[in-house]
């Protein structure tokens, strides 16, 4: 199996290409700062460079909240960090994280979103890959280093595509609106808002629906293309998809899984988070109506 679609291939196919992609390992825990690098420096796949997602690759979170818990980097940071790995126009690039798609479908959805389309996901993430008894390593890798590497200063072009991007004022322009779904990804307790763990008041966006973003792939795996569909049917393609969880890094995996069906997505990338910290904004609880916050 080479890929489900355009966006995620198996690990086979990594293994069948290891020297002539780059690799980037992208895990990522929330509320542990150091999962990340622990994780790397344990073991990775061969080759694999290491993006820290919640310090390297976030912008400043601000005291208010505004822009949410994990704010986007600016272009330059995001050039400077890619081309410091080795990161140019023209490298293949394959994401992984542990299986969950949370840090590798965000620094995909980021790699899109500034413009570079030669990037996939690996189906299962590392957990698979250990499951199929492909061989591990522990040696750092600083820069990517594939057959086309060369001592050339490695650059990468920034096109921002803004119409992958939604910003508050965007949502509320479409709350209620006909032509539009509002997609929460966040588990049905928190849509529902029964608890809140991290944002200060509990709820959803009013008229969003949920779509938790693994109800797909408990196996560990993310499924064909007809099984996607099935976990999606409240979708309806003819509309509109903004997408949104509790600060943009979960939902591009509502984002990723959705283009593999062929519905382009937009991220609402401050999300939740973003939301609650205008306090004109409204929330819905559970069967509860709009609540002023």
């Amino acid at each position: 199996m080479e890929a489900i679609n355009s966006n995620i291939v198996s690990c086979e196919w990594v293994l069948n290409n290891i020297d002539k992609i780059g690799i980037i390992d992208s895990r990522f825990k929330l509320g542990n700062p150091k999962y990340a690098s622990n994780s790397y420096n344990q073991s990775h796949l061969p080759n694999a460079v290491y993006v820290d997602l919640e310090h390297e690759l976030t912008g400043d979170v601000l005291p208010s909240r505004v822009g949410g818990r994990h704010p986007l980097p600016t272009a330059d940071v995001f050039k400077s960090k890619m081309e410091e790995l080795g990161i140019d126009d023209s490298t293949d690039i394959v994401v992984y994280d542990d299986g969950d798609l949370a840090g590798a479908a965000r620094l995909w959805w980021l790699l899109k979103y500034f413009g570079k389309d030669n990037v996939k996901v690996m189906n299962g993430g590392i957990e698979e890959w250990k499951r199929l008894g492909y061989e591990l390593s522990t040696e750092k890798s600083p820069m990517i280093n594939t057959i086309s590497y060369t001592d050339k200063k490695k650059t990468l072009s920034i096109n921002v595509k803004d119409d992958m991007l939604v910003f508050q004022e965007d949502v509320k322009a479409v709350i209620n609106n006909e032509n539009t779904q509002l997609i929460d990804s966040r588990a049905p307790e928190r849509y529902r808002g029964e608890i809140e763990p991290i944002d200060r008041v509990p709820g959803r966006i009013p008229s969003a629906i949920n779509i938790p973003f693994n109800c797909a792939f408990g196996s560990g795996l993310v499924p064909s293309i007809e099984e996607l569909k099935k976990f999606y049917k409240t979708i309806d393609a003819s509309k509109n998809q903004i997408v949104y969880c509790g600060s943009g890094i979960t939902g591009a995996v509502n984002v990723l899984l959705l283009s593999e069906q062929g519905i382009e997505a937009k991220l609402y990338a401050g999300s939740y988070s973003d939301w609650v910290s205008n306090l004109d904004n409204s929330v819905e609880i559970w069967f509860l109506h709009k609540i002023m916050i």
